[in-house]
């Protein structure tokens, strides 16, 4: 047997936790462990930082590689006006990049202005769960870990506004 320790980094630069692996090898030759022995359960949220070792494998099975991984970056785009539903409005904030398995940072409340309309923002939801339409869903939770890219969009309730007025001639 021979151990592979894969070293996964924790969030922020944070001491992580290193996951072994017991592999088999015949004792006494020489074998080189790379990037490309990477686990696959792990390259969801990691990639491996190309590295590599040649040992020979001990027959006690004191023989340990090491792969060494860094943490994925994901973007999350913040869109205000989401197929141009506000005709004039601004459409994208600036995106954000997160760490795997790190939180998005809620942005500031945006604003929509509009002569005759009154516009309530409610709040950030998944662009995924539209469907293409513009309608309200379920809002985004900003304490889940982010586990890949995130379209947000910004739910507003429209009001228009009413008035009377009266014609003299």
């Amino acid at each position: 047997n021979y151990t592979i320790n894969h070293v996964l980094p924790g969030l922020n630069g944070a001491v992580g936790e290193t996951k072994p692996e017991i592999k088999q090898a015949t004792a006494d030759t020489s074998l080189t462990v790379s990037d490309t022995n990477a686990n696959p359960a792990y390259l969801a949220g990691f990639e491996p930082i190309a590295n590599s070792e040649t040992k020979k494998i001990e027959a006690d099975g004191s023989t340990v590689f090491t792969i060494n991984y860094r943490r994925r970056k994901f973007t999350v785009t913040y869109e205000v006006n989401y197929l141009n539903h506000f005709e004039g409005t601004p459409s994208v904030q600036n995106p954000e990049t997160v760490e795997y398995e790190a939180s998005a940072t809620q942005p500031p409340q945006p604003t929509i202005t509009k002569h005759g309309r009154t516009y309530l923002f409610k709040h950030w939801q998944l662009e995924s769960s539209m469907n293409g339409v513009y309608s309200e869903q379920q809002a985004y939770d900003f304490s889940k870990p982010v586990l890949g890219n995130v379209s947000l969009i910004a739910y507003f309730k429209e009001t228009i506004e009413k008035v009377n007025y009266k014609v003299v001639h």
